[in-house]
């Protein structure tokens, strides 16, 4: 459908390449290919394989589906890396929250989500972060128990349309430091230390990424 080898991504460079259980890349002379058990294919383009080059190399995990979540959910990348940064990295593992039903069990599965996380939370334990989101609000899970919470990619796209929602279009430095306190606390002054972190983080990755 894009030509084979005479289209614009050309021969492929590498194998592919699981980036999670569910989930698998492959770079081409022109862009990455990008598939998702839970979201199908997608495709990279060459300034995206580059953006995803530079995350990788700045130590997050599934560099691909970060680029890919901040293109479909319309957050912009750079904001999409602070928010990664502060949270996981882009690691697909659950968090160390004191408490949580999960805490620190390493990463995260559909089938330690579906048997042991999920079951506990329908039953009122503690949550805890879950994915490269690092999502923990409970209601999330029991309101949307079919998502994919286990792919990196189905969880970015749920973390990033929440800052989305918080940020509605302003990308100020105060919008990001009320956005980033949000989605840490719930309240937009309930964690002004992360959201003084996370716009900083929002501005340094910005820069980073411009031109790609």
């Amino acid at each position: 459908a894009n030509g084979g080898p005479t289209g614009r991504l050309g021969f492929p460079t590498t194998n592919e390449t699981p980036s999670s259980a569910t989930s698998t890349y492959q770079q081409y002379q022109g862009g990455i290919i990008y598939w998702s058990a839970n979201d199908g294919v997608s495709t990279l383009t060459t300034s995206q394989q580059i953006a995803a080059q530079i995350l990788s190399d700045g130590g997050f995990s599934n560099a691909q589906a970060i680029v890919q979540a901040a293109h479909d959910t319309g957050l912009p990348l750079g904001i999409a890396a602070a928010l990664m940064a502060k949270e996981s990295m882009g690691a697909n593992v659950y968090g160390h929250d004191a408490g949580g039903a999960m805490s620190g069990a390493g990463e995260v599965t559909q089938q330690n989500f579906t048997q042991q996380f999920l079951p506990a939370i329908l039953s009122g334990a503690i949550s805890n972060g879950v994915g490269p989101s690092q999502i923990t609000y409970p209601g999330y899970f029991v309101q949307n128990q079919n998502l994919a919470w286990w792919d990196p990619y189905t969880n970015m796209c749920f973390g990033f349309k929440l800052m989305a929602g918080y940020l509605n279009g302003d990308y100020s430095d105060a919008s990001l430091i009320a956005a980033g306190s949000t989605y840490n606390s719930g309240t937009a002054t309930g964690a002004p230390w992360y959201g003084q972190s996370f716009d900083q983080l929002a501005v340094n990755w910005t820069n980073l990424l411009a031109g790609t």
